[in-house]
């Protein structure tokens, strides 16, 4: 989607619903264009560096819980798609120990702020295929627990 900085018409931003206001969590700009994608908005991007983003100490990145500010970019996601991939998509964004157990830090290019969700996209396409095959040989959705 790009990033922090971005140019959006007002019509376009009033029919969005703006920015939401959870306020000490981040992300609200991938939340923002997850809505416009999922709503048939046109996102485009500059392919080059028009401004530079530094991450400090005291960055938002750095300070706020790395968690909740995923959490809030997924949120159109899981609005918009059948709970029965809803772990699916969390499995594939949330960092894990070897036990399954959710990691206290995130690791890798998340620790410093960098990352999104690669790889998730190839997981939840996944899921959807086999949520769509379930409904299509017994006629009705499955739960999560029954797929």
């Amino acid at each position: 989607y790009g990033d922090a900085n971005c140019f959006v018409r007002r019509s376009a931003f009033e029919a969005i619903g703006g920015y939401t206001e959870d306020y000490g969590v981040g992300f609200e700009d991938w939340e923002m264009y997850a809505n416009a994608s999922l709503r048939g908005f046109k996102v485009d991007i500059v392919p080059e560096s028009v401004y530079c983003y530094r991450f400090t100490q005291g960055s938002m990145q750095k300070t706020t819980d790395y968690f909740k500010n995923r959490r809030r970019s997924l949120r159109p996601y899981l609005n918009s798609l059948p709970e029965s991939v809803h772990g699916t998509i969390l499995n594939a964004v949330f960092p894990r120990n070897q036990d399954g157990s959710l990691s206290s830090n995130p690791t890798g290019l998340a620790a410093e702020g960098a990352s999104r969700f690669h790889g998730a996209d190839q997981m939840i396409d996944q899921k959807l295929k086999e949520t769509n095959k379930a409904e299509d040989i017994t006629g009705g959705p499955k739960t999560h627990d029954e797929l």
